[in-house]
């Protein structure tokens, strides 16, 4: 397990130049989040890049209340 921020957004983000200050006016609310890891892939060989941006490893995730 791997201890995570999740973040709920009330607005969707878009466009190449989005900075810190248009990001917290869009999110909703931040929960502490418990990620599960277990490789839904034979031979698991990703890069950090494809884990971050694709949960490549995740199989589930428990969010505080």
């Amino acid at each position: 397990m791997e201890p995570e921020f999740a973040f709920l957004f009330k607005e969707e983000l878009k466009g190449a130049n989005i900075t810190a200050k248009d990001v917290w006016p869009a999110v909703e609310c931040v929960f502490l989040a418990l990620e599960v890891i277990d490789s839904r892939y034979k031979n698991f060989s990703f890069t950090l890049t494809d884990v971050v941006a694709d949960n490549s490893s995740s199989a589930k995730i428990l969010l505080s209340n």
